[in-house]
């Protein structure tokens, strides 16, 4: 579970890149319950967090974060439904944004319609991908069966975060569904330095660098 952001506003006067402001100006009311909400969030306090998210919507239907953290509220709930809802009606309102195309493409792979979740994944309007997306659209394409492109989208996962753990078990996992040594190997002898390894693990590599088999 990813934990959510606390959002604020930053004014930066007379100061070059990263200053210091002189003063900070108050928050909107929308923006205070929302970080109040993610403070409940946080605690895994998912129903007081909807709340709150859903307050903040009432109050300021025009700020697409608030969507977002909506909608990552639901999913936790396992309402899926009004998960897929509430990212819809971002992106009505967002239509180019990345964050609602990402939000849909979770509720619908948490609801296991794998099919529209990679759909949304592959949207153009997806203008870069993180390390979490890339392991979305991992786990995605393997539910599909896709495993060579399961593989390709945690390796370009683990590039980006050579710390992401479920990113080094997706592409191991892929490379043994392919029964391609050369790629299980090329994974651990590069990322494998980044994490406890299991046992299992650290017998496929020597089996695979003795072998080339499993």
């Amino acid at each position: 579970m990813k934990k959510i952001i606390i959002l604020g506003l930053c004014v930066f006067q007379g100061y070059s890149a990263f200053g210091q402001s002189l003063q900070s100006p108050k928050q909107p009311a929308d923006l205070e319950i929302v970080n109040q909400g993610s403070v409940y969030y946080n605690q895994k306090d998912f129903f007081k967090a909807l709340q709150l998210y859903r307050q903040a919507l009432v109050l300021n239907p025009n700020r697409m974060m608030t969507y977002a953290y909506t909608a990552d509220a639901y999913r936790q709930i396992s309402d899926f439904k009004s998960a897929i809802q509430i990212s819809k009606k971002c992106l009505q309102k967002f239509k180019s944004s990345t964050e609602c195309h990402l939000s849909l493409a979770h509720a619908y792979s948490a609801q296991m319609d794998y099919k529209k979740a990679l759909k949304i994944l592959n949207d153009p309007h997806i203008r870069s991908h993180t390390s979490d997306s890339l392991l979305l659209k991992s786990h995605v394409q393997g539910k599909l069966y896709q495993f060579a492109e399961a593989y390709q989208s945690a390796v370009k996962s683990l590039k980006l975060d050579p710390r992401n753990h479920s990113a080094f078990h997706n592409a191991l996992l892929f490379s043994i569904l392919m029964d391609d040594c050369q790629k299980y190997k090329k994974v651990f002898a590069k990322f494998s330095v980044n994490f406890v390894v299991s046992e299992l693990d650290k017998n496929s590599y020597d089996l695979c660098k003795s072998n080339n088999k499993y």
